[in-house]
């Protein structure tokens, strides 16, 4: 049943909970406020926060999903990344500014003021129900990987996942989801780069980087359409301009509009704070999604 995994690889595993756990009791031990429960009394370090945002990105999704596109296709979606440094640096230099103008618990304070109640509430129900899809997806992949993983049955680990994730966020708030997305975000890029060395290990950087290259898995920049024809250059995604205009509205959308993601950076000590976390933190995810890339690259030429 359990594929032959070790006591080490439970042991592990059962470390890993226990810290998790733990770190959501002890940040949030004290706290007794609203203030301190949502956004952390704004003393959250930038660079907790910056981690936090990087982690966000770096979640299941990325860590089973990005390397089958390099697996399958190319470095093409890195483009997604050129326009989302573009949204961030517009984010923190337009959103984040209105948001901390009156230090706004949430983003729905500031729909509330700027264009009403009906709108705050919308804008609410709209985030609830989008966000439990999102999230469930997200909470699906993660634990489809575990169960196949540790031959585990699917029901016990969306129990597991959902029962922890429950635990620490309601012992320590904002704070708790913070440091615990510091702690996976490291756990995430460690086992990626653990994974590159691996197989380069096996069979050899020239061999993947010959492999790749002749397979066209390293193209970064898609210039022009695969298909012949003027409608070709609206309807290939990859494209350039398409996928850094995707990548600025996908961007703006998440990390402007997206209560999710916003709170996070609602908890630094001020505004310059809350930019630097948002603009560096796009010039970061580039590199870890080429990482991810790279791997779905290294897995081709391994197999």
């Amino acid at each position: 049943m359990w594929h032959g995994l070790s006591f080490i690889d439970f042991s592990l595993i059962g470390i890993y909970f226990a810290v998790i756990l733990c770190l959501g009791y002890f940040v949030g031990k004290g706290d007794k406020d609203d203030d301190s429960f949502f956004i952390g009394s704004r003393r959250v370090p930038w660079f907790a926060v910056l981690c936090s945002l990087v982690a966000t990105e770096v979640s299941a999704m990325t860590f089973l999903g990005t390397p089958g596109t390099g697996f399958s296709q190319n470095f093409n979606y890195l483009q997604f990344g050129i326009g989302s440094i573009f949204a961030r640096i517009f984010i923190a230099s337009v959103f984040l500014t209105a948001f901390y103008s009156k230090r706004y618990f949430s983003i729905y304070q500031y729909l509330g003021d700027r264009f009403g109640h009906k709108t705050k509430y919308t804008a609410v129900v709209y985030f609830i129900l989008t966000r439990l899809m999102a999230s469930g997806v997200r909470l699906l992949m993660a634990c489809i990987g575990v169960s196949v993983i540790l031959g585990v049955p699917l029901e016990w680990c969306l129990l597991v996942f959902m029962l922890v994730a429950m635990v620490y966020t309601s012992m320590g708030g904002i704070k708790a989801v913070i440091w615990t997305d510091v702690v996976q975000g490291i756990v995430f890029i460690s086992a990626g780069l653990i994974t590159v060395c691996f197989i380069i290990n096996h069979i050899g950087w020239s061999e993947i980087i010959s492999l790749g290259k002749a397979s066209g898995r390293f193209e970064f920049i898609h210039t022009k359409p695969t298909e012949p024809g003027m409608m070709a250059w609206l309807k290939d995604s990859n494209l350039w301009f398409l996928a850094i205009l995707n990548g600025f509205i996908g961007t703006a959308a998440a990390f402007g509009t997206d209560q999710d993601i916003t709170q996070r950076v609602l908890t630094c000590k001020d505004v310059a704070s809350a930019k630097k976390s948002m603009i560096l933190s796009g010039f970061i995810s580039i590199p870890i999604a080429g990482l991810f890339l790279f791997i779905g690259v290294s897995l081709f030429a391994y197999y």
